[in-house]
């Protein structure tokens, strides 16, 4: 599976986890409906998601590979089908937060940032869509959690979304390709320039025997002369 088709499975199941709570916590309307708006978060979340162009996920998949664990391990996360059944609502929200934190700072906000450098005017649309998601449950758990420790991670996420998402999207630059020429030269030991010795040349020797067979002195020539008497 692909990361797209990862992530709309992870916020499937997310949705259904909401769901589930809201039928759990069904004697109470206003937390129910709050359970309710945070699954409707989800589904938005999802419609936003298959809209965007298959040449984004392709380019984002390339850009950051290391989302597609970052999924996995999020679904991982997520309480599946009818679990938690019995637990409290304090518990119900912590783990609520301990699912969203990887989903909305690993996973979303890399998203947007690519998004906003893409210069598509889908970035705007998803970034209003998960703001508005960790609104309402920061809402919820300051409203219904009653634990300090809950509250102040709940307004931490919220702030700390805000400020990743608007650092700029940074690409690290592919180092430069050596060409095959070099590269297969690269594999082969350098062979040790060997220096021959010179030959002398005909010329050169035909020279030196001729300079040879000269004679050391030059030839005296003796002239006669008449003795006077």
């Amino acid at each position: 599976m692909n990361l797209r088709g990862s992530l709309s499975k992870l916020l499937k199941n997310g949705s259904i986890f909401y769901r589930e709570k809201a039928q759990q916590f069904d004697h109470n309307p206003v937390i129910r409906e709050a359970w309710s708006l945070l699954a409707q978060d989800m589904d938005l979340q999802t419609s936003g998601l298959k809209g965007l162009p298959a040449s984004f996920w392709r380019e984002i998949q390339v850009l950051h590979p290391e989302l597609m664990n970052e999924v996995r391990s999020c679904l991982a996360s997520v309480p599946g089908k009818n679990k938690d059944g019995a637990a409290s609502l304090q518990d119900v929200l912590n783990r609520s937060l301990s699912c969203e934190e990887p989903i909305i700072l690993r996973v979303f906000v890399p998203v947007i940032r690519k998004l906003r450098a893409s210069g598509t005017g889908h970035a705007l649309d998803f970034y209003v869509i998960v703001k508005a998601h960790v609104t309402h449950l920061n809402e919820l758990v300051r409203a219904y959690c009653g634990d300090p420790l809950s509250i102040q991670r709940a307004g931490a996420l919220l702030e700390s979304f805000e400020k990743e998402v608007q650092r700029p999207e940074i690409v690290q630059a592919e180092a430069p390709r050596k060409s095959s020429r070099s590269a297969r030269g690269a594999g082969r030991p350098r062979r040790k320039a060997t220096t021959r010795p010179l030959k002398p040349s005909r010329k050169r020797a035909a020279t030196r025997i001729r300079s040879i067979s000269k004679p050391m002195m030059r030839k005296i020539r003796l002239t006669s002369r008449r003795v006077r008497r």
